[in-house]
């Protein structure tokens, strides 16, 4: 909710006069003084007032909406990270929940060397708005590195993906964990990122489901799927289906290990879901409340199913 909300707020009809264009290739020194005149002054905004305000609102759209801007040069880019890291860095780590989260969306769409330290910073943050920002943050610097890819920028991309991994293993959090797996699919029409993102996403969540499957005890089942991790398990089985299928239509080779992690992903949810259903009719609950139990989670009992049906026609064929 947190993060929805700093993404929403008025939009400003163009951003303040002195900014330089966006597609400036070079910056002269006035033009530099122009652009760290211009992101200091809105994270001021940011930092001294209610970070939901609406004036607040239009200073995060006036950092974010020139680096969303394809025909941004680097030049530009550049200037923005230089003029806004070191108070991004301090933003980041506010008790704030809403100026922190603002910090990673501004640092995720710079995208810049220095993002990546604050996007660090968020994901290994205890608190959970603060990491679904960070998540938020990582989906933007993903896009925003997309399609121009240099030594320097592919190396970042592998990192945001390990990172994320690294936080989707870890996190306690469903509702986090849905958000990981939203910045691990950012890029659907880049294959090769797909493919990473596929390995990653399997194994972290094979072992997150194992782990919820071991260490909650089956007189509480519901509580293994509780706090979004039903919604984090279709999710990412419904990015194996994809990345699989997507790989079948180009030809690619998927590892066995990775489909092997799917179906073991996709076996322990449906045994997950089982459980909770065996609970509830083991106390004696209603046919209706029973079948509104299914219907909650149709879908994901489906894409396991579907998944489990791929991956096995793939290992007998």
């Amino acid at each position: 909710m947190v993060v929805s909300a700093l993404l929403l707020g008025p939009v400003p009809a163009s951003v303040a006069q002195n900014l330089p264009p966006v597609t400036t290739e070079r910056l002269s020194s006035s033009q530099q003084a122009d652009v760290r005149e211009y992101v200091q002054s809105r994270l001021e905004t940011l930092q001294s007032g209610d970070a939901s305000s609406p004036a607040s609102s239009q200073a995060r759209r006036e950092l974010i909406d020139p680096m969303r801007n394809r025909d941004t040069s680097v030049a530009m880019r550049q200037a923005f990270a230089q003029a806004a890291s070191e108070q991004l860095e301090a933003m980041v780590r506010s008790n704030d929940d809403q100026v922190a989260v603002s910090a990673l969306l501004i640092a995720g769409n710079i995208a810049d060397r220095a993002s990546l330290v604050i996007l660090e910073t968020g994901l290994d943050d205890d608190r959970e708005p603060v990491q679904i920002g960070a998540a938020a943050g990582a989906k933007a610097m993903l896009r925003a590195t997309s399609g121009r890819l240099g030594g320097a920028q592919a190396e970042r991309q592998e990192r945001v993906q390990q990172l994320l991994a690294d936080t989707l293993g870890l996190t306690k959090s469903g509702h986090v964990a849905q958000s990981l797996i939203g910045a691990l699919t950012a890029l659907p029409g880049d294959p090769a990122f797909m493919s990473v993102s596929g390995r990653l996403i399997a194994e972290a969540m094979a072992g997150q489901a194992g782990l919820r499957r071991r260490g909650v005890p089956v007189h509480e089942a519901e509580q293994r799927i509780a706090d979004g991790w039903a919604g984090a398990m279709e999710r990412a089985i419904a990015a194996q289906l994809a990345f699989q299928r997507s790989a079948a239509i180009a030809g690619l080779d998927i590892d066995r290990e990775t489909q092997r992690q799917g179906v073991e992903l996709a076996g322990i949810a449906l045994s997950l879901v089982r459980d909770a259903l065996d609970h509830r009719m083991a106390s004696g609950e209603s046919d209706e409340q029973v079948e509104a139990f299914m219907a909650e989670h149709n879908r994901l009992i489906s894409a396991a199913e579907t998944l489990l049906i791929l991956v096995e026609s793939n290992f007998t064929a």
